[in-house]
């Protein structure tokens, strides 16, 4: 099975966690939705295309800035104070993504062709392109991978699903919205643990690229039809 292979470095980024509103929290990987919404806005999509999707990567630290939060009150007029920012500082990232072979080839040719500058996550989170290619991946049992593919190199959202690590810290991260009622409402989110690097893993099967790399799709690419659809975004 193929998939594309992205490889990002960013030297500061906030993936914004919902309803932090007191302080603008960050998640310490991207989400899958916003993996998902950079492709769907690299390709210029007007309609849901689904993917499978993998996110491992390094951050260096965790630091504070200060934005401008403007608020409306009832009586019309608007207020400003200063929120709280929690930004990743050297963010590294490994993402996989699965689905039609020509959707991909699209996004690679518009990834490497690209004039304006790529972002992930917030619009000034500037992503700089260090590699993208298709990949070759396959299913492997645990117990036949080499010793040092069984400790983590990078952190990871790893699916409850897979069953391979004993620990980590749970976390319920978005992949899709659909707009009801004129509201975009969160319909697929994704129970992952979210383990550090280091961290052994046990037993059960993994996906590994052609370059010795775990993934670890957020769903299994052959367990729904990667299409295209217009049901959400």
């Amino acid at each position: 099975m193929k998939c594309l292979k992205l490889q990002i470095f960013q030297e500061s980024a906030c993936y914004k966690k919902p309803f932090a509103f007191k302080v603008a929290e960050t998640y310490p990987l991207p989400p899958y939705s916003t993996v998902k919404g950079f492709i769907h806005s690299l390709l210029n999509a007007n309609e849901f295309i689904d993917m499978a999707i993998s996110i491992q990567g390094t951050y260096e630290s965790i630091f504070e800035n200060y934005t401008t939060f403007y608020s409306m009150k009832r009586d019309g007029k608007i207020t400003t104070f200063p929120l709280r920012v929690l930004q990743l500082y050297n963010v590294e990232l490994v993402i996989h993504i699965a689905t039609h072979e020509d959707i991909m080839n699209t996004a690679l040719q518009a990834l490497w062709s690209s004039e304006e500058t790529l972002t992930l996550g917030r619009a000034e989170d500037v992503a700089v392109l260090k590699s993208a290619k298709l990949v070759n991946v396959q299913e492997v049992p645990v117990e036949n991978l080499e010793p040092e593919m069984l400790f983590l190199k990078r952190n990871f959202y790893i699916p409850k699903s897979y069953k391979v690590v004993e620990n980590g810290v749970l976390l319920r991260i978005p992949y899709r919205y659909d707009v009801i009622n004129e509201i975009r409402t969160w319909t697929e989110l994704v129970d992952v643990y979210y383990v550090q690097r280091d961290t052994p893993i046990s037993s059960g099967k993994v996906y590994v690229d052609s370059e010795n790399d775990l993934v670890f799709f957020h769903k299994l690419p052959d367990a729904f039809e990667l299409g295209v659809n217009k049901r959400g975004e």
